[in-house]
């Protein structure tokens, strides 16, 4: 993992936390922009949170294929297609 994914992963982490806190655990977050000192946040209701393992959005999206994928576009992907 660079530098650069390393950095998205903690703001998604982040992004998660603060929603959580701010409008309770059926809450998640994901990061918009991302400033010099400060990250725009879209916070949303999330009725269903559920791990899913990897190789379940492998067949949804073949990049995303390890943990460390997890803040790609094709994770992303996946995830979508998985949820839909």
């Amino acid at each position: 993992m660079d530098l650069v994914e390393l950095k998205l992963t903690v703001s998604l982490h982040a992004s998660n936390r603060y929603c959580e806190q701010t409008f309770g655990l059926n809450h998640s977050g994901m990061p918009q922009e991302v400033g010099a000192n400060h990250i725009i946040v879209a916070c949303f209701h999330a009725p269903v949170k559920e791990e899913v393992p990897v190789s379940t959005l492998k067949s949804h999206h073949p990049i995303c294929a390890q943990v460390s994928d997890g803040p790609t576009d094709a994770c992303f992907a996946a995830a979508s297609r998985w949820c839909a």
